[in-house]
């Protein structure tokens, strides 16, 4: 075969490695309260310390377990027959899986890839293509010359670049004329782009999915033919996500059973768990996560993520784009950001404290104000109220004013009624004269005060 080398060596073997299933002898640990079933891995000392602590709730019995075993053939000869030098109790191996049809009796047809369906569309659009370019080779290529029509008939026989072909002239140039090449008929053609459908039906994979469809259509009817598509595609993925949580699950196993303390601290940089140390392992599960690690995916995640800061805005963190990028020293680029962010931050904090210390000394002025204008209006209150007692005790006496000014005429009149008319009228010229002598006396004063004032 061509994948065999340097066959010619003589002095190769022949090795075999084989894996096969057994079953071994395996002590159990029983929860005699919660029913639980644990493999015993230690030695009597750890059972006797068991035993001590759990007393009789911890059963122990011994049962036999499956495993698997390691066989390594040498030019037909065992040379190697061991127990799983892995200690995980598995084959070493996890299988990828496309199509299972456990219907069919044969075997073969069971466990099937996505070529293994192509390969007979693929043969019979080779078998075409095969076909079609024996129709062209089997085509001649020349001239269809007329008897005696060439001077020099070996001419006719020229194939290099710039050949001359000399006509009698007693011919035409119509005698001489080249043999066209019959193209293949358009059937072909269409049995051609028949089969190249056929395998897209066929592998559940569409031109927009590959993206060579050219038609110009709507955005939505292309994503609902990629949906479509990827509908198909669907038993492949959840094979590939079984195989690779499978994967996982032994790779775990083989770490616990095989990876000793300061191996798993020398591989993550810190210090492991306590599990590594005791070999107590509780039991993980794998749950799939896609990463992007190539280079292709990491530039479409690049794409969705600039897309999405696209939608939300400048809110979007800088670094997950940084992050993203394939780009060197972008821890450095990182912590520069994050300082200018932190100075930023830092400068906008204080320039809020300064708001806020200015709003508080603005409110405090107005509370201020409102507690001196509630003051003045109290005041105000105040003297309106005692204004009103003003008002209310001047009208009081007024009125006693009024009472004692009837009492007195009352009292004038009586007297009167008892004096003499003469010594009354003497008494009216009395208080008269002197009502004019204090009238006198004040236009003198009144008259040297604006004298001394022009003066």
């Amino acid at each position: 075969m061509p994948e065999v080398y340097q066959i010619q060596f003589p002095n190769l073997i022949a090795f075999d490695e084989y894996w096969y299933l057994s079953d071994r002898e395996a002590t159990f640990m029983i929860d005699k309260k919660t029913e639980e079933v644990q493999e015993f891995v230690g030695d009597e000392e750890d059972a006797r310390i068991i035993k001590m602590n759990f007393g009789d709730q911890i059963k122990f019995i011994n049962r036999r377990k499956p495993t698997v075993r390691r066989t390594i053939v040498v030019n037909d000869k065992v040379f190697v027959d061991e127990p799983d030098p892995y200690h995980t109790d598995k084959y070493p191996v996890v299988p990828c899986l496309a199509y299972f049809n456990a219907d069919t009796p044969y075997y073969a047809y069971k466990f099937r890839g996505i070529t293994r369906d192509l390969r007979d569309s693929q043969y019979l659009f080779n078998r075409i293509k095969v076909y079609a370019n024996d129709v062209i080779e089997a085509q001649q290529q020349g001239l269809k010359v007329k008897k005696g029509a060439l001077v020099t008939p070996d001419d006719s026989l020229n194939s290099s670049n710039g050949r001359v072909l000399t006509i009698d002239g007693s011919f035409s140039m119509d005698d001489v004329q080249p043999m066209p090449i019959v193209p293949p008929p358009p059937i072909m053609l269409e049995m051609e782009e028949r089969y190249k459908q056929v395998m897209n039906l066929i592998s559940g994979v569409n031109e927009t999915m590959l993206g060579t469809e050219i038609n110009d259509k709507a955005g939505i009817i292309a994503m609902m033919r990629t949906t479509a598509g990827v509908t198909t595609l669907t038993k492949l993925f959840d094979n590939f996500d079984e195989y690779q949580k499978l994967c996982g699950d032994y790779q775990v196993a083989w770490i616990q059973g095989n990876w000793t303390y300061g191996k798993v601290k020398l591989i993550i940089g810190e210090e492991p768990t306590a599990e590594f140390d005791n070999k107590a392992f509780y039991k993980y599960g794998c749950k799939l996560k896609q990463e992007a690690l190539t280079e292709s995916l990491q530039q479409l995640e690049l794409g969705k993520i600039l897309h999405l800061r696209e939608i939300i805005g400048e809110n979007f963190p800088e670094d997950e784009i940084i992050e993203a990028m394939d780009i060197p020293n972008k821890d450095r680029i990182i912590e520069k950001i994050k300082a200018t962010k932190e100075a930023q931050q830092k400068i906008a904090e204080e320039a809020h404290q300064m708001q806020m210390k200015q709003f508080e000394v603005d409110n405090q002025t107005k509370i201020s104000y409102a507690h001196s204008q509630e003051g003045l209006a109290a005041e105000r209150m105040a003297k309106i109220q005692l204004d009103k007692a003003l008002n209310a005790e001047r009208l009081q006496r007024a009125e006693e004013d009024k009472t004692a000014a009837v009492l007195n005429l009352v009292k004038a009149v009586k007297e009167i009624q008892g004096m003499d008319l003469n010594m009354f009228l003497q008494g009216i010229e009395m208080v008269k004269s002197l009502e004019e002598a204090e009238s006198n006396k004040a236009q003198a004063n009144q008259t040297s005060n604006q004298e001394v004032v022009n003066g």
